[in-house]
């Protein structure tokens, strides 16, 4: 269904043939004059051909004097072929990737020795005739005299040529070499290809290039259309189609469709002639499977009745597992081999055992839906930013325990007496932001900017009781009793102690 060859490295070792003719001409001059035609011929040819031939009064093989092998001799011949000879056949395809196939091939790479049956013939001469005549205007032939002027010049030709027994010679095989290029796209529902052939023959090489669009939009239908060029110009079409109903499989095939025509006109009759194209291909037909697959619509080697999953996509398989038969792919009961029951079939399944009902890719792993290496299953923080390091059950890791995790800790090493008490960045609470931790804080509402010992609490320089912040006497003599201000109390008089008595 696609241009690509069937590439696979094979040697073919020897080849045989039965009959050939190799001709071979130096020269070929026409002079036309009013008067005349002259034709000057000069070649030789070579032929390897089961007939035999008369002999004319010089002992040389008459052409015109020629009969068919018996029944016997055609035998034989069939046992010992006229050549012999050796021949490679050469090739290999490359996917770098799933959608693109490379590949190319050598065929016939060799010769074959002509052996048997060898007739050699050697054409020289002048052949001058006065037959010259002029075509009428729209006429598409010749007419009956003109005819008979042609078929004598040929005739002279003919039996100018000396044929005498000859010689075994080696000729070439046409070798032909394949490059092809194919690019799927939709899973390989459509796909666009090119194929360069050449055609290596002693005196030519033959040069055309082929690219083709394929469409398979379900598995029972494919179709192509393709264009050649031929030659480095002009090019023809190519068309296929294949249908597959259940165990029949019908196809149309055809290329070196000519895009070139002309009107042959005959007495009134007119009909188009191709040209610009040296042959035709069209295949018809149809295919009845009557083996394993004539009942088998997914192609998995069990028949639909005992077929529970008929819908086996087993062109899918073959591509995951290249190395294992069509039949081994599935069951008996024409389901995949999937011991896990994950769907995935164990070829190709990387985590074989995974446990019954937990989702996996494509590969037959449990999903990883935060790609922490912690399958989504056992994952108890599904939503790990991708890069951060997680503990066996899929969550941050959080080196101090403080709840934070690392990857946000600005404070990694908060203690135990700490936790309950730590800010969304895993540092100590501060309520009143006095450089002392709440869990030690002493005097949790200390006002704004004022200077705190190491229990957080506002100093109290001279050990009044009253903090520096609030004391208009800084420097109270130790043990000295003081007011509200720091300051200390005056002692009453003895007229005030009577007074108040």
């Amino acid at each position: 269904s696609t241009l690509s060859p069937t590439l696979f490295p094979y040697t073919t070792l020897f080849r045989s043939g039965y009959a050939n003719i190799n001709t071979h001409v130096d020269k070929l001059n026409l002079d036309a004059s009013r008067e005349n035609w002259t034709l000057s011929t000069q070649g030789h040819i070579n032929a390897s051909i089961p007939v035999k031939f008369g002999y004319t009064e010089n002992g040389q093989y008459d052409i015109n004097s020629i009969s068919a092998l018996n029944t016997n001799d055609y035998l034989s011949l069939l046992s010992q072929p006229a050549g012999l000879g050796a021949a490679i056949n050469l090739g290999f395809t490359y996917k770098p990737i799933n959608a693109l196939t490379i590949s190319a091939a050598i065929n016939d790479l060799g010769f074959i020795n002509w052996h048997r049956y060898n007739v050699s013939g050697t054409m020289q001469g002048n052949h001058i005739y006065d037959g010259v005549f002029d075509y009428e205007l729209g006429q598409d032939s010749p007419n009956e005299e003109q005819q008979d002027i042609l078929t004598e010049l040929l005739d002279d030709i003919v039996n100018s040529i000396d044929f005498k027994e000859g010689k075994s010679y080696n000729r070439m095989l046409t070798a032909t070499f394949y490059a092809g290029i194919e690019y799927g796209i939709l899973e390989n529902k459509i796909s666009f290809s090119a194929l360069s052939k050449t055609v290596f023959n002693p005196e030519h090489i033959f040069e055309e290039v082929t690219v083709q669009a394929n469409f398979r939009p379900v598995s029972w239908l494919q179709a192509s259309l393709g264009y050649t060029f031929l030659e480095g110009g002009w090019g023809t079409m190519g068309l296929g189609l294949n249908l597959r109903l259940g165990a029949v499989n019908m196809f149309l095939v055809t290329d070196y469709l000519p895009l070139n025509w002309t009107y042959y006109n005959n007495e009134g009759s007119h009909f188009p002639l191709p040209y610009r194209t040296k042959y035709v291909n069209l295949q018809l037909g149809f295919g009845y499977n009557i083996g394993r697959f004539a009942n088998d619509k997914d192609y998995d080697g069990v028949k639909r009745r005992k077929d529970k999953c008929p819908d086996t996509d087993i062109d899918f398989l073959r591509k995951q597992c290249p190395d294992i038969k069509r039949k081994k792919l599935v069951n008996k009961e024409g389901c995949i081999k999937d011991e896990d029951a994950d769907g995935v079939q164990d070829c190709y399944d990387r985590c074989p055992n995974t446990p019954i009902g937990v989702p996996v890719d494509e590969f037959g792993c449990p999903i990883d839906s935060d790609g922490d290496g912690v399958p989504d299953n056992n994952d108890r923080c599904p939503n790990t930013p991708a890069g951060v390091a997680v503990d066996n059950y899929g969550c941050p890791i959080d080196s101090d325990g403080d709840g934070v995790p690392d990857y946000i800790d600005k404070c990694p090493n908060t203690t135990a007496e700490a936790y309950g008490q730590i800010d969304k960045e895993g540092c100590p609470k501060d309520s009143d932001g006095d450089g002392v931790p709440d869990y030690l804080d002493r005097c949790p509402n200390t006002p704004e900017g004022i200077d705190v010992n190491k229990d957080g609490c506002p100093k109290d320089s001279d050990g009044d009781g009253v903090p520096d912040y609030l004391d208009q006497c800084p420097n109270t003599p130790m043990g000295v009793e003081v007011d509200y201000n720091g300051c200390p109390k005056e002692e009453p008089n003895d007229e005030e102690e009577n007074r108040e008595e």
